[in-house]
């Protein structure tokens, strides 16, 4: 195993070994008498890596050395290396020219990714790996050609790669545009195989095929029809993830494994369709299931208004709703014990959510991006909110947080810039980093019990909130995580002589820490618990009299004090 040192930055003066146009800043490590470059900090559009530095030759590219670089046009490898790295050049949007050596034995995965203005690549006869998605979403590339003396890869000519035998589609030129064919001998798609082909509008799949691997479909955003053929056992996670265009899916008969999001985010997709014959899997009304519809795997993203999930469901899974922009309501039955992680990720219209006691299990990001998402109710059955599970819903204000309640993960509240006050279960005993981070509009927190434990920054970037704490409860101090704690103590005063009628109005006093904020409730039938607010205050100076004008409208009326 390779064993990385620690960086070390050295200045190439190039003009000993390089064009005068480039002065380059690179940053290397050594093993084994060769240099692999890890990074390269200069500014310049066309750069010249160096075959030899401190006397030792330059043999790799190492993982994201130049990710992201924006603005080089141009890169010149020297002949001696035989390695470029995981993501060495993803997201270079302006190379355009790249000769890859022939001594380059390995290409790794992403390592041109996004490269947007390469047209053609040529793979030398050296090279026997080529990672997934390595020249993935590069929008303007049309051919990836192999030499026709390589061992292990083709293409075809029209510049698709393929394994030796064609019996593996590798990549598909994200550029290419139209209707593509995929030959007969091909038995499968691998993964990534036409990622990001923006301009792909159909594809035809042999019966040949077998296997759709992870995201070999994913962001073609103008993909309209992809029959699935009957030779077809598996549907790789993420497979169809974000083809936009795509407005149904029909699985066949033969399909026995379909993975996690592979069809999630298709947001003109009504209807996904399961052969009635399918031993694994079933379809109402366009909703796929397991074939016991105890499962949700997919709700089609193009679909609109409110939804029930049936009562015979026990879990919504991962991404199953991920991305319906016009889902506006769903009714989660009791009989859910589980909701995904990405459950309903990014779905923008929903505006109300009640999650049932039934539901133990929250995934991580179950909400998260949900911009419109106004009320949540998490019953008593969920333990953990998970990380991000409401990063980013901007627009909610009211959270009841269920009794089981004990830990708040990281994230789990970022960014909710409307949310105000909050009450913390007594159960609570950790709240995570930045979990309520960027809460603009947070002013109090009231919690029920002993102090939990939190990770530093659970407030950052907020305007100050108050933290209030019940008498009897332990673990507190004047300040939790640089915010000062606030003991809320509202007591009525029974023997001051100001409880009754004064000035024919019933009254009393309530005294407690000064400037706590209370809300005085009345309720005529403790049985019906409908309790209405009359009074918000603040104890100015620890105390207030309280007073009601219309207690003589009813025979009887209670009293209570809450917070906010």
């Amino acid at each position: 195993m390779k064993t990385k040192r620690s960086l070390i930055q050295i200045w190439l003066l190039c003009a000993a070994m390089l064009p005068a146009v480039v002065q380059a800043q690179f940053t290397f490590t050594t093993n084994n008498g060769a240099i692999t470059i890890t990074g390269y900090t200069g500014t310049n559009s066309i750069v010249v890596i160096p075959s030899t530095t401190n006397g030792l030759p330059v043999t790799g590219i190492g993982s994201q050395a130049f990710e992201g670089r924006g603005n080089l046009i141009s890169v010149t490898i020297p002949d001696g290396v035989t390695n470029i790295g995981i993501s060495a050049f993803e997201y270079c949007s302006k190379l355009t020219n790249v000769t890859i050596p022939a001594r380059v034995i390995s290409i790794a995965q992403f390592a041109f990714a996004s490269c947007n203005s390469l047209t053609n690549v040529m793979i030398p006869t050296s090279v026997t790996s080529i990672g997934i998605a390595a020249f993935a979403s590069c929008s303007n590339l049309t051919a990836i050609t192999a030499d026709v003396s390589n061992a292990v890869y083709s293409s075809s000519v029209d510049g698709v790669l393929f394994n030796k035998s064609q019996t593996k589609l590798i990549e598909f030129p994200s550029g290419k545009a139209g209707n593509y064919t995929i030959p007969n001998s091909v038995i499968t798609i691998g993964s990534y195989a036409f990622y990001g082909s923006a301009n792909l509008i159909g594809v035809i799949i042999p019966n040949t095929v077998t296997n759709i691997l992870d995201e070999t479909f994913e962001s073609c955003a103008s993909l309209v029809s992809v029959p699935i053929p009957d030779s077809v056992t598996g549907i790789g996670g993420y497979s169809f993830y974000s083809c936009t265009s795509l407005t149904n899916v029909t699985i066949s008969k033969k399909v026995i494994s379909i993975g996690t999001g592979a069809f999630a985010a298709c947001t003109d997709l009504t209807a996904i369709t399961s052969d009635a014959s399918n031993a694994i899997y079933s379809s109402i009304d366009g909703v796929l299931f397991d074939k016991n519809v105890s499962t949700l795997i997919q709700y089609p993203a193009g679909k609109a208004g409110s939804y029930t999930v049936p009562d015979s469901v026990t879990n919504i899974g991962v991404d199953a709703f991920d991305t319906c922009f016009r889902l506006s309501g769903v009714t989660i039955p009791d009989s859910v014990t589980a909701l995904g992680d990405f459950a309903f990720n990014n779905c923008t219209s929903l505006t109300n959510v009640l999650i049932p006691d039934s539901v133990t299990n929250m995934g991580s990001n179950a909400f998260d991006y949900c911009a419109r998402l106004n009320s949540v109710s998490i019953g008593n059955g969920v333990s953990n909110i998970g990380d991000f599970a409401f990063g980013y819903c901007t627009n909610l204000t009211c959270v009841k947080l269920g009794s089981a309640i004990s830990n708040i993960s990281y994230a789990a509240f970022y960014h909710c810039t409307k949310l105000s006050k909050l009450t913390i279960p007594k159960g609570v005993a950790t709240i995570e980093w930045f979990a309520f981070s960027y809460c603009y509009n947070l002013t109090a927190i009231y919690f029920q019990g002993n102090a939990p434990v939190f990770d530093s920054d659970v407030f950052d970037g907020d305007i100050p909130p108050r933290i209030y704490y019940l008498p009897g409860t332990t673990g507190w101090s004047s300040t939790v995580d640089n915010l000062p704690a606030i003991l809320w103590n509202p007591q009525t005063q029974t023997v001051s002589g100001s409880l009754g009628v004064q000035s024919n109005q019933f009254g009393f006093t309530i005294t407690g820490t000064t400037n706590i904020p209370i809300v005085v409730e009345a309720c005529i039938n403790l049985g019906s618990g409908a309790w209405i607010p009359l009074q918000s205050v603040n104890l100015t100076n620890g105390s207030f009299y309280f007073s009601d004008p219309q207690w003589t409208n009813y025979p009887g009326r209670f009293y209570r004090i809450r917070s906010p």
